[in-house]
């Protein structure tokens, strides 16, 4: 019984989850599967979720095409810094603004594109399986 509490000892002073399985007793049809996991301290595991998403920006008109370009450029940034304060919680894992396309209308020129993201979302596992 002193090898089997030896053998416990040890098992448990691994940090991620494994099976091993043990012999009790030396009886070789008697097996017992002994599962350590690492819990946080809410007492669920952690999973991730990778969310996509889509939006278009456009940036503001002008006359010029340089001067619509750079105003694009400022609406892809105010994009991307938005996008970082709204999602404290989860990892970003990309974000794009995407190809500019500029048209003309009425003398003025605007710039727009569709966006792309990628966010690692935290779930537990009682929320993993809705």
């Amino acid at each position: 019984m002193t090898m089997l509490t030896v053998i416990l000892s040890c098992i448990l002073s691994f940090a991620s989850a494994q099976q091993i399985q043990i012999k009790e007793d030396m009886n070789d049809k008697e097996l017992t599967t002994i599962e350590v996991r690492k819990k946080h301290s809410v007492g669920h595991d952690l999973t991730y979720k990778i969310e996509e998403g889509k939006d278009e920006i456009e940036g503001d008109a002008a006359p010029l095409l340089q001067n619509a370009r750079k105003n694009w450029k400022q609406s892809c940034n105010d994009w991307k810094k938005e996008f970082r304060e709204n999602n404290v919680g989860n990892k970003i894992i990309s974000t794009n603004c995407g190809k500019m396309k500029c048209e003309t209308v009425a003398m003025e020129t605007v710039c727009r594109s569709e966006t792309t993201y990628k966010v690692r979302v935290k779930l537990t596992s009682d929320s993993a399986t809705e």
